[in-house]
């Protein structure tokens, strides 16, 4: 979305209109030389318009000014957005009147009774850890519900999704599970993880820790990392490489941002980058030194996560090693498998990534804030014979099956779908279908003279 006026995206034309369908409001418009007199001699009438102004801003948008920035609330997002003075003065000089000439000191008498009504001296934004906050609802972690939108949760993000309720069938469908599910090489303590450490880096819960993509090329990291970054809007991510962790003007770009995504691979390490690295996942005040400001101390809330194809050298320190988690990609799509498509198709059903990174969240939440694999944890996990018997397969007393033509059929089926998976051999496939169909009997049967082996009780889906 392009956020051009006070960050809410409306060309100048639909400012006034949008304002006063939002604030249910009219206010009279005057003649130019009504606001003209009014303004030279500063009279009741000019400071009741005035007044009438600031009182329907702060109705609609209930502003408040901190940092040197006036922040708008976008009931839409349930967000604040940071609106500079221009672009504050051009909502207030549009709502004034757009026909009216000479107002900038209205304008200007507009925004100085803002600031002076709405000064903040410290805002903590996103400070609800458990909430997080989507386009069109909040969601609560701890207790696992749906809540509405509030200026008391003080978010300055939205994630670029909606909040869709989990649906397992749905979700296994999808460009995304199975995307997912080939990352982690079909293995479902992996795919539990990483379905953690994904709804952890979307959200703001607590985390003493950064997490570590690595793998091979084409390994599949690279396209989850850019759909997380891709949930924040600009200026709510940052590209911080490690290394540059202990530079003079390294971390200060991370200072406003809620997520730092580096690809950079390196085994450069230092003792100041490490240093500066468990400060900040510890959650420990560190120094910024931005270019041309003054250096202050700050607390960040930023997500730390890391591509590449190996780690850095890490230091043997016990304390440093335990907040590094590692994601190993070892699942390479073959060349003539990759979909140059896949980020576009991954984006449109960015809901159900969303979704499905909030259970794993919510799980780790649960748990004490630990990533595990407790019996607790949802069986959400679909091997690939597991959806080749769903979507092919049905017990059928009266039926039967050639144990070579549904071998073949399978084996087509994970290589359209999952790409390298390595179909069992015949006989251990044998054993995959008489557990999951009891009643089935493995026999030979003769059938137009020949007698070919079947599975007796099964037939295909219509």
């Amino acid at each position: 979305m392009n956020l051009d006026v006070f960050e809410f995206g409306f060309e100048d034309d639909d400012i006034g209109s949008f304002f006063n369908e939002r604030a249910g409001i009219v206010i009279e418009k005057k003649e130019g030389a009504d606001v003209k007199k009014a303004l030279e001699t500063s009279n009741a009438e000019g400071a009741t318009l005035r007044t009438t102004i600031v009182d329907k801003i702060i109705e609609s948008f209930s502003p408040m000014y901190y940092g040197k920035k006036m922040w708008l609330y976008d009931t839409d997002r349930g967000a604040y957005y940071a609106a500079d003075k221009p672009k504050l003065e051009n909502v207030v000089e549009i709502v004034i009147d757009n026909s009216a000439k000479n107002s900038s000191t209205l304008t200007k008498a507009v925004i100085d009774e803002l600031m002076r009504r709405r000064y903040r001296d410290e805002i903590v934004f996103n400070a609800y850890h458990y909430l997080v906050n989507l386009n069109n609802a909040t969601y609560d972690l701890k207790e696992r519900k749906v809540i509405s939108h509030s200026t008391d949760f003080l978010f300055n993000y939205s994630l670029a999704a909606d909040f869709l309720k989990y649906d397992k069938e749905n979700f296994r469908k999808s460009k995304t599970y199975k995307f997912l599910a080939s990352l982690c090489s079909y293995n479902l303590k992996k795919y539990k993880r990483l379905q953690e450490l994904c709804g952890i880096l979307i959200t703001q819960v607590p985390f003493k820790g950064a997490v570590f993509f690595i793998g091979a090329h084409d390994s599949g990291k690279s396209t989850l990392a850019n759909l997380i970054q891709s949930l924040y809007a600009d200026g709510q991510y940052s590209s911080v490489p490690l290394t540059k962790f202990g530079d003079k003007f390294g971390i200060s770009s991370m200072e406003h941002s809620l997520l730092n995504v580096d690809g950079e691979s390196s085994k450069k390490t230092d003792e100041k980058m490490w240093r500066i690295f468990k400060q900040i996942t510890g959650g420990d005040v560190v120094n910024i030194e931005p270019k041309n400001v003054n250096a202050h101390n700050a607390r960040l809330q930023t997500k730390l996560l890391f591509l590449g194809n190996f780690m850095p050298n890490v230091p043997k320190d016990d304390a440093l090693n335990e907040r590094i988690q590692i994601c190993h990609f070892t699942y390479t799509v073959p060349v003539d498998k990759r979909d140059r498509e896949l980020p576009q198709k991954l984006w449109e059903e960015r809901n159900l990534f969303v979704s499905w990174a909030i259970r794993g969240v919510a799980r780790y939440v649960k748990n004490g804030f630990k990533l595990t694999e407790d019996d607790d944890t949802p069986t959400d996990f679909q091997s690939p014979f597991d959806a080749f018997v769903d979507d092919f397969l049905i017990s059928d007393p009266e039926g039967y099956i050639s144990t070579a033509d549904v071998y073949k059929k399978y084996k087509r089926f994970c290589k359209e779908n999952y790409g390298e998976h390595i179909p069992p051999a015949p006989s251990d496939f044998k054993d995959l279908i008489c557990t999951s169909f009891p009643d089935c009997i493995y026999k030979r049967k003769v059938i137009d003279g020949s007698k070919p082996h079947v599975y007796e009780g099964l037939s295909y889906r219509m």
